[in-house]
């Protein structure tokens, strides 16, 4: 093993803990959100965060409050909070 890369390896896994708690901080359970997709904007209800881990962070669960159908999104995907 090479020590650098290890080091690396390690700081990217600790950058990756920090993003999932600023996601969940920033977009938590029950927020309302408006979200990019595609050429689509949908109006989508937090239900959870998609990573306990580094895999995936970033990623947020939700329900599209017109259709009623499950949505999974990036937190770049969202262009503005909505309110309650």
């Amino acid at each position: 093993m090479v020590k650098s890369v290890e080091q690396a390896k390690e700081q990217v896994k600790e950058a990756q803990r920090v993003l999932i708690a600023a996601v969940r901080w920033a977009y938590p359970e029950g927020t309302k959100v408006l979200v990019k997709r595609g050429e689509s904007k949908l109006r989508i209800k937090v239900t959870g965060h998609h990573s306990q881990t580094g895999e995936n962070a970033g990623v947020i669960n939700g329900v599209d409050m017109d259709s009623g159908k499950s949505r999974t999104f990036h937190d770049s995907n969202v262009i503005e909070l909505l309110p309650e």
